[in-house]
Parts: C-alpha cells; structure tokens; sequence
C-alpha cells in the first residue's frame, strides 16, 4: 500500500507535531538527534522508576511484559530514523532486562513498510497508531511472550 500523496517527514511533521501528543518523547527522539542522549536517559530512568513501582505492586509472581517500539516511519525509507529507533528499542530492552521484565518483540514483528501499512493507519491517514490487525497482531506478540 503505498504512502499518502508524496509523504515526507516535513509533511508528517507539520500535520501531526509529536509535541502535542502523549508519544512525543519517543518521536522527537527518534527524528532530531540532537537531543537524544538527554531524552534516552530520562526515558531509562523513568521506565526504570515505573518497572519498580509496578513490580512492588504485582508481587513477584505477575508476570510483567514490556515492548520494543515498530518503525512506523518504515514506509519514508528513512534509515537514520531506523537506526535511531533501534538504539532506543537496545535502550528499552536493557531496562527492561534489568528489571527481569520480559519483552515483546513488536519492533520485529512489525519488521517492514508493507506490514507497517498494513497494521497502522499511517499510510492512509498519517496515523502513527496500529489499526485494528494491528493491535491484534501487538497483543499475539505480548500473548506469546506470556506463553512462554
């Protein structure tokens, strides 16, 4: 399925500012390097503090998942978006490795541009969010790790 009407990062960007939503950490992240190193250490720290607090709330015998992010920017062909995302989905990882939490590998489930554009309404309507597939698909990869 291919990308809305010459979609770029500018384009995506203008209509949708990551500041406005509740993942704009995550998305400023990904596209302006410059601040990454702060913003990848208060997203540790953070996720670090809310894996404690969760852990002493569960007990020892919940089990606790966490996730890796999918590139929903696949589709622009960006691979410095990519690499960026990975380093945070490495970040992400070890935190949740650190807390034994185990992960559900979503960013590699979600592992191309066709598969992007067909579990999220980014290449239709510039929606970063799964659709209904999707969100199917993100609850087998947490169910499979639950299973296990």
């Amino acid at each position: 399925m291919p990308l809305m009407g010459g979609a770029s990062y500018d384009r995506y960007r203008r209509e949708r500012h990551p500041a406005a939503g509740p993942q704009g950490n995550l998305v400023i992240c990904v596209f302006p390097p410059e601040d990454c190193d702060a913003e990848g250490a208060s997203i540790v720290d953070n996720l670090a503090a809310i894996l404690a607090e969760l852990r002493a709330a569960a007990g020892p015998d919940v089990p606790i998942v966490g996730m890796t992010y999918y590139d929903v920017f696949l589709p622009l062909g960006d691979s410095d978006v990519n690499g960026r995302l990975n380093e945070l989905n490495a970040l992400l990882s070890s935190t949740y490795t650190a807390a034994a939490v185990r992960v559900a590998d979503v960013a590699g489930v979600f592992g191309s541009a066709e598969l992007v554009c067909a579990w999220t309404w980014f290449c239709t309507h510039f929606d970063t969010h799964p659709n209904e597939t999707g969100y199917g698909v993100i609850a087998e990869a947490f169910l499979d790790v639950i299973q296990r």
